[in-house]
């Protein structure tokens, strides 16, 4: 049987979509050249459709990661027999767990300057347990969050990030990233 060149992501939603587009598909692209990337939300369909998707990268025995954030945990092993629970078919060593949500991703790669311009006055060495609630409430009143992310992206440095997340670091480390 011939290697399948196609690899699959199941994000959450829309705002992983977009991190995994800008920030995380160029290095999957470095490391497997000729590959297909199919990119799955999750969250947003029946759990009978995430399951025929997973059945299919698994019989055509391609690689695929299923990402999943910590959010309120209570710890990874519960939220990996969870989600095990849902997706019988995934194995641990398939899902990823994004701590504690994709928006400490996205604070992760950025510096101080960015963040005063946008109206934060904090300094972040640590991003692992930054919730979705405390990341909005970081910005002024009235700011419109998806906005934001975007612009995030555009001055996003992943050499800071893995500095400041430690889960972010992990799945460099595991892809073997060339982040120089």
């Amino acid at each position: 049987m011939p290697i399948c060149k196609r690899i699959g992501f199941f994000l959450e939603g829309n705002d992983d979509k977009r991190f995994f587009e800008k920030i995380l598909e160029p290095f999957f692209s470095d490391n497997y050249p000729n590959y297909t990337f199919h990119k799955i939300r999750h969250s947003e369909m029946a759990d009978e459709k995430v399951k025929l998707f997973i059945n299919s990268f698994k019989e055509d025995e391609c690689i695929f990661i299923f990402f999943k954030d910590y959010d309120r945990g209570p710890c990874y092993s519960r939220i990996l027999e969870r989600t095990i629970e849902r997706f019988e078919q995934l194995e641990q060593n398939e899902i990823f767990i994004v701590r504690k949500s994709i928006e400490g991703w996205y604070l992760a790669g950025l510096n101080d300057i960015f963040l005063r311009d946008k109206g934060v006055n904090e300094h972040f060495d640590d991003t692992e347990n930054i919730s979705k609630h405390r990341f909005k409430t970081l910005f002024p009143r009235g700011t419109t969050i998806s906005t934001i992310l975007i612009e995030m992206l555009e001055d996003y440095d992943i050499r800071i990030a893995i500095n400041k997340n430690l889960s972010l670091k992990r799945l460099v480390e595991k892809f073997e990233f060339d982040i120089n």
